[in-house]
C-alpha cells in the first residue's frame, strides 16, 4: 500500500455513555481522531421487510495505523510518590481505569512514554514511572488518550468524490493486519 493512495479523510467515532439528571445513562457517539484512508466499495444488497426497503452496503478501508490518538490534554502538574506518577490535568482527560496514554514534553524523560492509567477524577490520573525522576515534573507537558482501532468503533466518512453527499456511517466489521503501520477493515453501511 503506498500512503499517495490514502486520499479519504476518516473519523472514528467511540461511543461513551454518561448518567443523565434522572438517574439513567445517554449513550452518544462522538469523534475520537481522525486519519487518512483508502475506502473502497465493495458490493451492495436491498432488501424489502415489512414494506419498508433497506439497503447495505460493504466497504474496505485501509489505514496506516493500529492505534489512535486523542487531542492533547495540557498536564497543570506530574508529581511522582514511589514508583506512581499522579498527573492533573487542565481540563477532562477523557480517560477510564486501564486506557492508554501518552505522556510528552516533561523535561524528566521517564515520566515520557506510554503508560496504562488508573482514573482518580476526571482531572487526575495515575501511572507507574521506573527509576526516580525529580517531582514535579518540569516542562510543557501534554497528555493524549490512545486507543487501539478495533469494532468497538465506528466510522465517518463523506465520500470526497462527491461533497453534495452527507457523512457515511460504517461499522467495522473485521480487522486484518497488513503491515506493521497497516490495516485492512471490512465495513458495512445499512441505508
Amino acid at each position: 500500500m503506498r500512503a499517495g493512495l490514502l486520499s479519504e479523510r476518516i473519523g472514528f467515532q467511540l461511543n461513551t455513555t454518561t448518567s443523565d439528571s434522572q438517574g439513567g445513562r445517554a449513550s452518544s457517539w462522538a469523534t475520537f481522531a481522525s486519519l487518512w484512508g483508502q475506502v473502497l466499495p465493495l458490493n451492495g444488497r436491498e432488501t424489502l421487510e415489512a414494506a419498508a426497503i433497506g439497503s447495505t452496503l460493504q466497504y474496505r478501508v485501509t489505514v496506516a495505523a493500529q492505534q489512535l490518538q486523542a487531542a492533547n490534554v495540557t498536564v497543570s502538574s506530574i508529581t511522582r510518590s514511589g514508583t506512581t506518577a499522579t498527573v492533573t490535568t487542565s481540563a477532562a482527560h477523557g480517560l477510564t481505569t486501564n486506557d492508554y496514554v501518552r505522556i510528552a514534553g516533561a523535561v524528566q524523560t521517564a515520566y515520557n512514554g506510554q503508560f496504562q492509567v488508573t482514573v482518580s477524577t476526571t482531572t487526575v490520573f495515575t501511572y507507574t514511572v521506573s527509576g526516580s525522576p525529580a517531582t514535579p515534573a518540569t516542562g510543557t507537558i501534554t497528555s493524549a488518550r490512545l486507543l487501539l482501532i478495533s469494532s468497538k468503533l465506528r466510522l465517518s466518512w463523506t465520500p470526497s468524490w462527491d461533497a453534495a453527499q452527507a457523512a457515511r456511517t460504517l461499522q467495522i466489521q473485521a480487522i486484518r493486519l497488513l503491515g506493521r503501520d497497516w490495516l485492512e477493515l471490512d465495513c458495512g453501511e445499512t441505508v
